[in-house]
């Protein structure tokens, strides 16, 4: 078994941030990378290099490549799909941009199927951990501002 886990990203916008960290992390390997944008994915497996496959199908990625984990950043409207495909697949590690699901039924289906197929799946919330962010998560367990019946938030 090799120590090396091969990587995928479809969506190549957010996705070269993706791509970027994992070449910055020792046992990964960037392995294919899937868009629909021909000038997009032909600039970015030029900065990539290797032996990176490059793709246009999502479902033709899923069924050529032998992966180990997934990064979906593709537009908001496929992350679910693609996270289900992925999981139907086979495979069992999957990082998704937020948010992972449009709507409750798609999140709850997603869970259903990770949780069969005992899999991993990350949603990248990383703003969760900043400051500004835990302070307002510790007023609101310390009861500072009642209880909340709605939160809105935007982010640039």
């Amino acid at each position: 078994m090799s120590d090396v886990m091969r990587g995928a990203i479809v969506g190549l916008g957010m996705g070269r941030n993706h791509i970027a960290a994992m070449e910055m992390t020792e046992g990964l390997e960037v392995a294919a990378i899937c868009d629909v944008d021909d000038s997009l994915l032909s600039e970015t497996a030029a900065t990539v290099g290797g032996d990176v496959a490059t793709y246009r199908d999502f479902d033709t990625m899923l069924a050529n490549e032998s992966i180990d984990f997934l990064t979906v950043a593709s537009p908001n409207r496929f992350h679910a799909p693609m996270t289900r495909a992925a999981l139907t697949a086979g495979i069992s590690t999957i990082c998704c941009e937020k948010p992972f699901a449009v709507d409750l039924g798609e999140a709850r289906e997603l869970y259903r199927l990770v949780q069969e197929r005992n899999a991993r799946l990350v949603v990248n919330h990383q703003r969760r951990m900043g400051s500004e962010y835990r302070w307002m998560r510790d007023q609101i367990a310390a009861g500072a501002i009642g209880e909340p019946y709605l939160i809105r938030g935007t982010c640039a």
